[in-house]
Order: structure tokens, then sequence, then C-alpha cells
């Protein structure tokens, strides 16, 4: 009886050590691949990155991709179960910057810069976030058709914000230092330091510190 729970009790741990383990190499399996790729796409990344699975990169020769140190991209399921979109993902069109802090972790998000998008030290995004900071097409039906930029604005998003799951921010938008962002927001203003925001257009409902 002791043996048979002994056996049990090993089969119903290992496929989460093996999980665990797969999980601690996979960094190590992908950090040669993505040093190529980032040498490729002439991308500047910090020391201390960690790849958990392939980071895609596209960066027009007049772009910029600065990725500080110790920064974490979650691209596979494994990683993270609730990535959907796919692998992160950072694009810089013409003159466009995509400046990331230390310290800054990512699953399945995408960052795509026709301007500037800059992000502080410590922020987190959450699974599918979407960080966009143009409109890729003009309002405008004659204007699309003739084949115009949309418009575009920067997006300054500070130190220590956490953007929740599905989070998509829009074009023009400062989101304040420590500032959370509720799964599902969509962020279309601006959003002040230390403030908890939620919904679609995305408004404050709450304070970080009141929280504590």
């Amino acid at each position: 009886m002791k043996a048979s729970l002994s056996l049990s009790n090993i089969r119903d741990w290992l496929p989460y050590a093996v999980h665990q383990c797969l999980l601690a190499l996979l960094p190590w399996c992908c950090w040669p691949l993505m040093v190529l790729r980032c040498w490729w796409w002439r991308t500047k990344v910090g020391s201390g990155a960690r790849y958990f699975g392939l980071l895609q990169l596209r960066r027009h020769p007049l772009g910029q991709i600065q990725i500080g140190r110790h920064a974490t991209f979650r691209s596979i399921k494994m990683s993270n179960p609730l990535l959907q979109a796919g692998p992160c993902a950072l694009s810089a069109g013409k003159n466009a910057h995509i400046q990331i802090g230390d310290h800054c972790g990512f699953s399945g998000a995408t960052l795509i810069a026709q301007q500037r998008i800059e992000l502080g030290d410590r922020v987190l995004c959450g699974a599918n976030v979407l960080i966009c900071d143009g409109d890729h097409h003009p309002l405008d039906a004659t204007l699309r058709a003739a084949g115009e930029p949309g418009a575009t604005a920067p997006v300054l998003i500070g130190d220590d914000v956490w953007l929740g799951m599905n989070v998509v921010v829009l074009k023009g938008v400062t989101i304040g230092a420590g500032a959370v962002i509720a799964a599902n927001a969509l962020v279309s203003s601006d959003i002040p330091a230390g403030a908890i925001a939620a919904g679609v257009p995305a408004k404050v409902v709450g304070w970080v510190k009141d929280q504590a």
C-alpha cells in the first residue's frame, strides 16, 4: 500500500516537474537565436534579457528599438497559459522609436510604433496587451483610398505601470507612474500616476494607495 501510494505521488508530480524543467531550460535554448535575431534587426538589448519563445522583431532602417536590462518576453503558452494572440512583437516604422526601460515584462504583448513608444522601468504588460501610437489609416475614406497614413502621437508609460490582460493603449496617451490598468480596458486618454483605470474607454475608478 505504501509503495503504491508512493508511486501514485510520483506519477502525480512527474508531469509538473518535467514542465518546470523544460520551462527553466527554455530561455537558455531561445537566447542564442534571439541574440542572432536582435543582431539581424539591429535591436539594442540590455543585459539579462530572458526569452520564453522567440520575440518577433521588425524595424525600418530609420527606426530604433531599444530594450533595457533584465527584460522578460513570454511568447508561448507554455510560459503563460493566458496567451492568445501569439508571440511578443516589437515593430518600429520609419523614424519611429521604441524604448523599453529596465526590468520590464511582456506576455504575448505587441508594440507598434509609427512615431514613439516609451516605457519606463518595471512596466508589466499582461497577456495580449497592444500598444500602438498611430491609427495606421485615416478616418476619411478618400484619404484611405489615396494611401495616406493615419494620425500618430507618442505613447509614454511611466515607471511601475501594470497593464492587465488584453489592454489596448492608443496613440497620444500618457500613463503616469504606478498606475494600474484593468483587464480589457481601452486607454484612449491620459491616466494619472497611481490611478486604477478600467473600462472602454478607460476611466479612473480608484487609486492604488487606497488598496494598500
